[in-house]
């Protein structure tokens, strides 16, 4: 649970709970009136409800939104006030000072990733809903309530009643809402894209890709096929080099110790190499930046600079098919102070791909949540014992991850398009 969450949990859910526990236990001496009774009752009733939303959020933004759509009525807020108990009207502002900085960070689509099984809780909460008695087909909507996406889920495996079908890797037949419904319209009239999930288990939700509308297959189901479309400003970007994947790696490969002095200087005259390539770039486009690879406050290897704003870029060699990222690599990209630039330094090869920001990408999002677990999970075990810093990391375009899904190749761009995709 985070802690915004436990913030108003205790504020306002905890001391209706605590007190209709000592009703229940019969160990007090106070007299309860059967009108105090009833009231605590319900407050109580509604006190879990509200516990088990808060406890499921998974970031303080998302609570906000909560609090101001559904703060309670003016009944329940009499009801709370009556009894000496504190509603969420009273905690609002307090809230906001408490988590000032946090207040913008919500859990939206742009922060699925592909595989991941997510609660059916936060399925409703992408959509802005808060119970779980909800149809499978929810619509998402921007801050201005504009519909912009469905989250859309069902079952594909031993259910009798809705028969959902992978057809391959690409397409799946997915039942619609049964009748007329209006959240169907969205997917067969404004056509928006389909997140969809797979109910794997109860409270389990399978996450499985972004989709789009293919065609109606009967009155009933449609077929859906995977969004694949790479898009860069307003060129498609479909017939432009891409990242070279390789296999993922083998137990017990064999391989050498990649920590011998021979391969930890190759491996830097390749990243300096790679620094060098993507800095002739942006001297070809006329673009400013400053090399900060040797300077002890930056964390990053080149800051791109335009008018007033900055970006730190983060140079990596992949010419092997590998890359590192530190733990404050990873931070500085997570929190939008770097891209990662991915270069081939082949022979014969200068191919530049940037990253999209963290919040917009799938791929490097799950390798970084699982290196992050990687970590953890040795510390832990063994006590503090061992803390990993850098982890090889195979650059793998699979069914299940695709770097390229997460890096525009820009060796062709203008400076103007190279800026914008920086957001400089």
């Amino acid at each position: 649970m985070i802690e915004s969450a436990l913030f108003l949990i205790e504020r306002t859910i905890t001391p209706i709970v605590n007190a209709h526990k000592e009703y229940r236990s019969g160990k007090t001496n106070m007299k309860y009136t059967d009108a105090y009774a009833d009231d605590l009752k319900r407050l109580n009733a509604i006190a879990i409800s509200e516990r088990t939303i808060l406890e499921n959020m998974k970031c303080t933004g998302n609570i906000l939104d909560y609090l101001n759509k559904n703060t309670t009525s003016a009944e329940v807020k009499n009801l709370f006030l009556k009894h000496n108990f504190s509603p969420y009207e009273e905690n609002i502002e307090k809230f906001r000072k408490e988590f000032t900085n946090e207040l913008e960070q919500r859990f939206t689509v742009t922060d699925l990733i592909q595989n991941e099984v997510y609660t059916t809780w936060d399925f409703i909460f992408l959509a802005g809903f808060y119970s779980t008695q909800t149809p499978g087909i929810l619509p998402v909507k921007n801050q201005d309530g504009k519909v912009v996406a469905v989250v859309a889920r069902g079952r594909f495996k031993g259910n009798q009643i809705y028969n959902n079908i992978y057809l391959d890797n690409e397409e799946v037949k997915y039942y619609l809402i049964k009748g007329n419904h209006k959240y169907n319209d969205y997917i067969l009239k404004d056509k928006v894209p389909i997140y969809l999930f797979e109910t794997i288990g109860s409270n389990q939700q399978k996450y499985k890709g972004r989709y789009i509308l293919k065609n109606l297959n009967d009155l009933d189901s449609i077929i859906l096929e995977k969004d694949l479309k790479v898009v860069s400003n307003n060129n498609t970007v479909a017939n432009s080099p891409k990242i070279k994947g390789r296999r993922r790696f083998r137990k017990n490969s064999g391989k050498k110790n990649p920590g011998s002095d021979e391969s930890s200087e190759n491996k830097r005259r390749a990243g300096d190499r790679a620094e060098v390539i993507f800095k002739e770039l942006l001297t070809k486009k006329n673009i400013k930046y400053k090399d900060t690879s040797k300077l002890k406050k930056f964390n990053f290897d080149v800051l791109v600079q335009n008018n007033e704003k900055s970006i730190g870029i983060e140079v990596k060699n992949i010419s092997n098919g590998i890359f590192y990222m530190s733990r404050t690599e990873m931070a500085e990209y997570i929190e939008n102070k770097t891209r990662l630039c991915f270069v081939d330094v082949a022979e014969g090869k200068k191919q530049i791909f940037i990253s999209n920001k963290y919040e917009d990408s799938r791929t490097l999002k799950y390798i970084i949540s699982k290196v992050n677990m990687i970590k953890e999970e040795v510390l832990d075990k063994h006590v503090g014992l061992f803390k990993i810093s850098d982890i090889e990391i195979a650059i793998v375009n699979d069914n299940e991850l695709d770097f390229n899904d997460d890096f525009t190749y820009v060796v062709d761009y203008t400076k103007t398009e190279l800026l914008e995709l920086l957001d400089l």
